[in-house]
């Protein structure tokens, strides 16, 4: 996933932290106001396949993954973790 750069009719890049999860460490970025746009967007019954959709979108993994659809496997604690870490951005 390439990390945007700074522009100057852009601004800034989002805001990136680092977070190590017993899965493999993630680098998260902050949302943007297309990253709102797209937890409405999902055609999703259930707020987990948004969570899911906003994680994939938001986080790199910094491991090894084969599982396109990685963010989907975290475990019910790190999904939590990552979403208390946005907030935090």
């Amino acid at each position: 996933m390439d990390m945007p750069v700074a522009s100057p009719l852009l601004g800034p890049p989002p805001a990136q932290r680092v977070v190590p999860l017993a899965s493999g460490p993630v680098r998260l970025r902050e949302m943007t106001g297309a990253d709102e746009e797209l937890l409405f967007e999902v055609d999703a019954d259930s707020g987990a396949a948004r969570v899911t959709a906003l994680l994939q979108r938001l986080c790199e993994p910094l491991h090894p993954t084969q599982a396109p659809d990685w963010a989907a496997q975290l475990p019910l604690g790190e999904r939590d973790l990552l979403l208390l870490r946005l907030r935090q951005l």
